[in-house]
């Protein structure tokens, strides 16, 4: 596979991922390419036979914790204290589908899904953020796709219930009096816990924390 056919398979992966391309006109299709990523700026550029991935500003609280993820990824990059900016350096044809999903997962999505799950709280005294483990089952909830700028959901716009899934592995949950509210896949579901009981401390259908 050539460098082009590799940027290409990058930015379809980054594409999937929910991470959308604002290529400025004129420029290279390959080269100096801004992507938008839940309230801050990643910036993925080809340059040689190197991707970078460039976060800045960094949220409030990410920054340390950016950089122990990458570390125990070995995953390399450069951090800049000063502007609070990290930048990930991997050379393009070495960069697997799994390490580059890897790179999303651990540091992009996790990070920026609780900063949206600390922010909807504000709105819900007393409730409270967990880190819960999804089994993936399905569940009857309430969606919606409409959002804030700070990419909290637009609660006067969930619909009916209906069938839909709890995530698969680790996610940020909203406990409230009344429902669990979570993101998967760009949609905001909330489920009404009085559909389910009481049930077990620390858990909700599908999922524990």
């Amino acid at each position: 596979m050539n460098i082009k056919d590799k940027a290409k398979q990058v930015r379809s992966i980054l594409k999937k991922a929910g991470i959308t391309q604002q290529q400025k006109k004129g420029k290279s299709s390959i080269k100096g390419m801004p992507f938008q990523k839940r309230g801050f700026t990643v910036y993925k550029s080809v340059v040689g036979n190197f991707v970078d991935f460039e976060f800045a500003p960094a949220p409030e609280g990410w920054f340390k914790k950016a950089q122990s993820i990458l570390k125990k990824k070995n995953i390399n990059f450069i951090a800049d204290k000063k502007s609070s900016k990290i930048t990930i350096q991997e050379n393009i044809m070495k960069l697997t589908k799994s390490k580059l999903r890897e790179i999303i997962r651990e540091v992009i999505s996790e990070s920026s899904d609780k900063d949206k799950i600390v922010s909807l709280q504000g709105d819900y005294p007393g409730s409270k953020v967990y880190h819960a483990t999804g089994a993936g089952s399905s569940v009857n909830a309430q969606t919606t796709n409409k959002t804030w700028d700070d990419g909290t959901p637009m609660t006067a716009k969930f619909g009916t219930k209906k069938k839909s899934k709890v995530p698969k592995g680790k996610f940020w949950v909203l406990d409230t009096k009344k429902f669990w509210y979570y993101e998967l896949k760009g949609v905001w579901h909330a489920i009404k816990k009085s559909d389910y009981g009481i049930g077990e401390k620390g858990a909700g259908p599908g999922f524990k924390y």
